[in-house]
């Protein structure tokens, strides 16, 4: 299941759309629509009312907002689809970035500014500046003459509406301004989601991350559920995964397991030929007497934490060496 797909609709009030109407009755019913010029923020969506149809017909996003308030009026920057180089048109051409100057008694209604509609922004989706991210990096795209070459910007450029945002929702050759819209809200929670998610990310040079919320673990430790249960793992300070002999400041030694990362515990482990015993901490015992599995025998580690086999014994000096568990 495309999780970005079900979270891409989520930002336009429960569905993708295509035909504007649908969008401003979408909004409205979630009580995202706005005909208060002071209110409009960017990132939402602005709808277009033409008398010729006799209801809205384009829509356009809002990626820079600046509201005078004492003048009434509002300066925005917009990126569109489905237009050309003509302000208020949904004329074919181009995905292109306009500019508009309007009074707060100029929208709602029959004016051509029909509202502004705000997106279900938030974590469950995405945010503002992702999508306008994923709105600026259309500009210039052209549409097509057929369904060729639609991921090309400017290739196969001609006047029949083909475009890869058409081919994304299922209908081509017909006004795509609000499937633009629907398929860069899909690519902005696309990206949210890449970039928020918690797991380990394989790197191009076989290395291991992990990401908490999309934020990699760096120059740290963390405890990570795996299929064995909750293991202890540490990452470098660019947020590789350790494996083999880690040391701290204070002189602990740590060993995580070549294969896959995870600290060994309460475990003997054998490096270049040596055996070495890990507490239940992690740590690496040193100076200290570990119990053998043997009946009444205690294995001495020295002070590199290694195994000298020859200084086992039936009676150590607990009271001064203590035991590692």
């Amino acid at each position: 299941m495309d999780n970005a797909h079900a979270k891409g609709k989520a930002l336009f009030w429960g569905d993708y759309f295509q035909y504007t109407p649908t969008g401003v009755s979408l909004a409205r019913k979630a009580g995202r629509y706005i005909t208060d010029g002071s209110k409009v923020r960017r990132g939402d969506l602005a709808f277009f009312y033409y008398d010729s149809l006799g209801r809205v017909g384009h829509v356009l996003a809002a990626y820079v907002v600046s509201v005078n308030y004492s003048r009434e009026i509002i300066h925005i920057k917009s990126i569109e689809g489905n237009t050309s180089g003509a302000a208020y048109e949904r004329n074919g051409g181009m995905v292109a970035a306009k500019e508009y100057t309007i009074r707060f008694n100029e929208i709602g209604g029959r004016n051509k500014w029909n509202g502004f509609a705000r997106p279900m922004y938030g974590d469950a989706t995405c945010t503002a500046d992702e999508l306008i991210e994923v709105l600026e990096a259309e500009i210039g795209y052209i549409e097509k003459e057929s369904n060729s070459q639609m991921d090309n910007k400017t290739a196969n450029a001609g006047e029949n509406n083909y475009t890869k945002y058409g081919k994304w929702y299922g209908c081509n050759g017909v006004a795509w301004c609000a499937q633009f819209q629907s398929w860069c809200g899909y690519m902005a929670c696309k990206r949210h989601m890449e970039r928020s998610r918690t797991g380990w990310e394989r790197q191009t040079d076989g290395s291991w991350h992990y990401r908490v919320n999309g934020v990699p673990v760096k120059n740290a430790w963390k405890e990570i559920n795996t299929v064995s249960g909750l293991q202890w793992f540490v990452f470098s300070g660019n947020g590789t995964m350790i494996t083999g002999w880690f040391g701290n400041e204070a002189g602990d030694w740590y060993y995580l397991n070549p294969d896959d990362g995870a600290m060994l515990a309460a475990q003997w482990f054998k490096v270049n030929g040596k055996w070495y015993y890990a507490t239940k901490s992690g740590q690496t015992a040193k100076n200290t007497y570990v119990k053998s599995t043997a009946p009444d025998l205690y294995c001495w580690v020295g002070a590199d934490g290694s195994w000298e086999p020859q200084r086992n014994t039936k009676t150590p000096d607990l009271m001064k060496y203590e035991l590692a568990e």
